[in-house]
Formats: structure tokens, C-alpha cells, sequence
């Protein structure tokens, strides 16, 4: 993510390293670091999400059906809903 950052900052922070080649006056190098850093953050945000987010709803659903340690599910433990 911070690199994602830096990469969309940079053409603001430093305009006269981007400078404008395009018959509008952009430039592509900018436009690319834009978008660039835009994607970076969006997977940095999506990795720091599922890493994190994903990992402490597991652990909060696994807490509920905890099964004392060495016990074995057998089909006596399980209950179905047969009609």
C-alpha cells in the first residue's frame, strides 16, 4: 500500500520529473503512475482485509463449535434433520 501511495503522489509532489508530452498537456508517465498506484492500493487493501478481517471471523466462528481436544466426531455426535 505505501508503495501504491507514493507511486500516485509523486507526479503532485514532483510535477517537472512528469512533464506534459500529450497534445493536451498530460503526461503518460503521470497517468500511468496514477492508475498504477491505484491498483497497488486496492491489492494492498484486499490483502491486509483478507489476511486480518477473514482470519478473526474464523477464529470468532471456530470459538462457538469448539470440541474438547481429542475428541472425534462420529456419526453418533452428528445430528442430521431428516424428514
Amino acid at each position: 500500500m505505501v508503495a501504491g501511495v507514493l507511486m500516485k503522489s509523486l507526479p503532485v509532489l514532483a510535477p517537472s520529473w512528469f512533464p506534459g508530452t500529450g497534445s493536451d498537456g498530460t503526461s503518460a508517465s503521470a497517468i500511468w503512475l496514477d492508475w498504477m498506484g491505484r491498483i497497488e492500493v486496492l491489492l494492498g487493501s484486499y490483502y491486509l482485509v483478507k489476511t486480518q478481517l477473514f482470519k478473526s471471523l474464523q477464529r470468532a466462528a471456530s470459538g462457538r463449535n469448539q470440541r474438547p481436544r481429542g475428541e472425534a466426531v462420529t456419526l453418533a455426535t452428528v445430528q442430521t434433520n431428516t424428514p
